[in-house]
This record gives structure tokens, sequence and C-alpha cells, in this order.
């Protein structure tokens, strides 16, 4: 299956008041299949989002490599955006803010058809009641105002919308994440049903590892503006990188006892404005050896599509078991 989606080596920098880089993401490279569903996790100020607005050309690349559908578009030129931009679409975290107060949702379903297909109004209007159906709503949401819907009826509009001229990408940058959680399901149901039907990939952007496992083919975890794991979905349990490990501790099941343990992480992140030349999750580590700290680790495969940035797996050694025990 080829690839619609391809990072390469691509890093992205702030310049603060200091006149210092602030490196939001720092040389990430990574791969998304057509028709996949592709997560990227970590915890806020990692770079995720950014990695949604560099895609969506939002924010630009400082260095590296976008390629779309075979194409380069690092630096793809304002006339040809609009045609871009339909074949990838965003859903944001507070479908309100996506909303004008003053504009019907008709009006705003609309507009795609009106501004890409040059559909007349009465076409474009028709069109807007089959999109309401999809996302199980009825035609009387065409005529209410933004106000007039819950959280979760307006993050249905907002895909609606987002799918209406089937892009081949959708990226989904915290879109379940301000919902209550049974309403998170029924999004997520929703994604996957649409994404059956019309078969573009996603790019999943969220914080909860328990939400990705059930609803993502691939999971790559952030950290520090960089990847430090990568691997199937049905891996996840079976994380090695230390931080991945933290991070799965830190999600609690109803079957999981009241006494188990939490695996807290000690220290604080160094700043994104001045990273330690090694590896950035060093200082937090409890299996940091000296050479973390002096060279930074690069994302190698330590088994078949699990990819690993970290010293001691590249030396072979299992995270959590003595230095004697080889990494299966």
């Amino acid at each position: 299956m080829s690839n619609i989606l391809e990072l390469i080596h691509v890093k992205t920098e702030f310049e603060v008041d200091s006149g210092k880089k602030l490196k939001a993401v720092n040389d990430v490279s990574f791969k998304i299949k057509k028709g996949e569903c592709f997560a990227v996790v970590g915890e806020s100020g990692c770079g995720k989002s950014t990695i949604a607005k560099l895609v969506t050309h939002i924010e630009k690349v400082t260095d590296g490599q976008i390629v779309f559908d075979g194409k380069d578009i690092t630096d793809i030129k304002k006339g040809e955006l609009k045609r871009y931009r339909r074949n990838v679409q965003m859903i944001f975290q507070h479908p309100s803010e996506v909303f004008s107060p003053r504009m019907k949702i008709g009006a705003f379903l609309m507009e795609p058809w009106i501004n890409f297909e040059k559909k007349a109004k009465q076409e474009a209007r028709e069109e807007a009641y089959h999109a309401l159906d999809r996302v199980k709503l009825p035609k009387e949401s065409f005529n209410k105002y933004p106000h007039e819907f819950s959280g979760g009826e307006l993050q249905r509009v907002s895909i609606a919308r987002a799918i209406a001229l089937h892009p081949k990408l959708l990226i989904c940058d915290e879109a379940t994440s301000a919902l209550d959680v049974s309403i998170q399901k029924d999004i997520i149901d929703l994604l996957k049903q649409q994404q059956t039907e019309y078969g573009f990939a996603i790019l999943f952007i969220c914080h909860d590892l328990a939400l990705v496992e059930d609803f993502c083919d691939t999971v790559a975890v952030m950290y520090l503006g960089k990847i430090v794991e990568v691997m199937h979905s049905n891996c996840l349990r079976d994380a090695l990188h230390p931080y991945s490990k933290a991070l799965l501790a830190s999600v609690f099941s109803v079957h999981d006892s009241r006494d188990k343990k939490i695996n807290i992480l000690h220290g604080e992140p160094p700043s994104p404005i001045d990273l330690p030349e090694g590896c950035s999750f060093c200082a937090r580590c409890k299996y940091n050896m000296e050479l973390c700290k002096t060279e930074q680790p690069l994302l190698q495969e330590v088994n078949p599509g699990h990819y690993v940035a970290c010293h001691r797996l590249h030396n072979r050694y299992t995270i959590g078991s003595s230095d004697s025990s080889p990494l299966d």
C-alpha cells in the first residue's frame, strides 16, 4: 500500500523574545499509508499539534520535507494551496471556535460545494442535507445556529464538512478531548464508519493512549519535539521506550486494583529553547547511561514494525530488566 503522507527529517523552530530558537518539531520522520489511521500521542507541548499545522500549511517548515500523495508540498505555491487543502481537511479540539455565531449551520456546510465545486445554492443545500444525514443529525439542523447544539453535535457538523468533498487525509487535532467520555465513543465510531466508507487516511493527534489503542493502526509517541517510539497499536501494551511505558502506566482501567502502583516520572522536562546535547528524556529516565547524556538516540527498528529511540535498547537490553537480559 502506497503512502499518502510522509514527513522526512522535518524541523520547525520559532524565535522567542530572547532571540533563541524554540524547537517545536525536531527532526521528525514518519509515513502514513493510504487508508491508515496513524496516531501521534504525547503530553501538551510535545509538538504534536505543530505537526498538524505543518501538514496543513498553517505553519512553515524550517527544514526537511513533506510529501503528500507522492508530491513534495513543503514549499507549495499559493495557487496550489486551495486544491491541496481540498484533499487535506482538519477537525479541531473545540468545535465551537470553528463556527461563526452569526452563521447558520446550513450555510457553513454549503461552503465546500459552493467554493470548490461551484454548485448552485440549491444543489449545495441538497448536498448539505445529505452531509447531515451521514453524521446522524436531523435535517432541521440546517437552519440552526451553533449555540443551539451540544459539543458532540457541533463536532459531528465539523466532521460532515471536513469529509464533504472526500479528502484523502483527515487530521483530527485532539478532536475528542473536549467531549465527555460517552460522546467521545460516539465520535470515534462515526469516524471509523466514515473512514471505512470513504477510505481516507487519518492523522489522529491525541494525548490519550487508551483511546488510540482500539481506533488507530499505528501509534507514534512524541516527546519534546521528537518521535521516541512507533509501533502497531496492537503492540501498544508492549511499548519499550521508558517514556511510553510511563504514559501507559498513567492509564487506569475499571479492572485495575485500587492499590495499583503508579509509575511517576520524576524531574522536569528540559526547556525546548535549551535542549540537552544528548537524549531529551535522559534527566527523567531511571535507565539512562553515560551515552544518553552526550548523544541523541536515533529511531531504530527493534522488532518488525516497532521503532524506538533509546540507546539501551539499541545496545540490545530490555527496559526494566537487568543488563544481562537481551532484547528478544
